[in-house]
C-alpha cells in the first residue's frame, strides 16, 4: 500500500498485512516532534503500531512486547541480542481519531534501539499518563503492506 493511502484511505477495522501479520485498523493519531516533524501512528485492534513519516517516507511496524524493558543508557541487551540507542524523540499528538483511544494534546517520548540485524525495539513513554510501553520493531517498505480485500 501507498503511503498516501495509509494516511487518508483507510477506515476502522480495514484489515490488512504488514510482513505476513494481520493488522486490523483500529485509529491513528498525528504527532508533532519537537523539531517540527510530523509523524503519523496507526493502531491496530491488537495493539500494533504503523509508523510513518511521510517526509521521509520511512515505515516502521511495531508489535507490544509482554514483558517488560529497562534500557540502562545508550546499549542494552535483550532476548539475546544487544540493542544500542538510534534515536530520541518527543512530541505532542496533534491530530487523533475517534477511535485511536489516544487524547489530542498527549504528550510521548520515545527512544529507538536498533540491533545489528535491524530489529528495533521502541520504548514509548505517555507524558500524561506515565504508561509505558515497549515494542519490537522492523523498517517495512510500502510493498510489505498489504490490503486485504
Amino acid at each position: 500500500m501507498k503511503i498516501n493511502d495509509l494516511l487518508h484511505n483507510l477506515e476502522p477495522d480495514s484489515e490488512m498485512t504488514i510482513l505476513n501479520e494481520p493488522f486490523s485498523f483500529a485509529g491513528q493519531i498525528e504527532i508533532t516532534l519537537e523539531g517540527g516533524e510530523v509523524l503519523h501512528w496507526l493502531f491496530s485492534n491488537e495493539g500494533d503500531i504503523l509508523s510513518v513519516a511521510p517526509h521521509n517516507e520511512e515505515l516502521f511496524f511495531f508489535q507490544p512486547l509482554d514483558e517488560e524493558i529497562e534500557p540502562q543508557g545508550e546499549v542494552f541487551f535483550f532476548r539475546n541480542k544487544e540493542y544500542e540507542l538510534d534515536y530520541e524523540g518527543a512530541g505532542t499528538v496533534t491530530a487523533a481519531s475517534e477511535d485511536s483511544g489516544v487524547e489530542e494534546e498527549d504528550q510521548y517520548s520515545f527512544m529507538d534501539y536498533e540491533a545489528d540485524n535491524g530489529e528495533l525495539i521502541r520504548q514509548l513513554h505517555n507524558l500524561n499518563t506515565g504508561e509505558e510501553q515497549g515494542y519490537l520493531g522492523k523498517i517495512v517498505v510500502e510493498e510489505d503492506i498489504l490490503n486485504i480485500e
